[in-house]
């Protein structure tokens, strides 16, 4: 998720914002590895698929999406200033769900990590939630 999209939007304007998108995507495919599934899970989500992979290789594919990202600079034509953009992002494991256990489940633990990552201070990977 990127970290304070809406402000971008309302500051900016939504050209800014598909900038902003735009830029993003590019580095994450420019990141994961040519196999991995890249999609626009919401307005400013991503899902990254990447298959056979552990929770811990997850971990180390997103902090190198999120360090990538921390060092875009995107330049849009309303700030004479380029924006700097950074990103919340959970990881979850097949493994970790029962067998049988469908695919919303896999998302749902995504997102309850992003959303950790979002509530601790965003530009984070979080990978198990505290307590769990």
């Amino acid at each position: 998720d990127i970290d304070h999209f809406k402000k971008v939007n309302d500051t900016f304007g939504h050209i800014a914002g598909d900038a902003v998108l735009c830029e993003v995507a590019e580095e994450i495919l420019r990141v994961v590895r040519t196999e991995d599934v890249v999609a626009r899970y919401g307005g400013e989500e991503v899902v990254v698929l990447a298959r056979a992979t552990s929770r811990d290789a997850g971990a180390r594919l997103a902090e190198r999406i999120r360090a990538s990202i921390a060092e875009l600079r995107v330049v849009n034509g309303h700030s004479p200033v380029p924006m700097r953009v950074t990103v919340s992002l959970g990881v979850a494991c097949l493994s970790e769900i029962a067998l049988g256990t469908d695919e919303a489940t896999l998302v749902s633990m995504a997102d309850a990590r992003l959303l950790s990552a979002k509530e601790t201070g965003r530009n984070r990977v979080v990978t198990v939630l505290e307590g769990a």
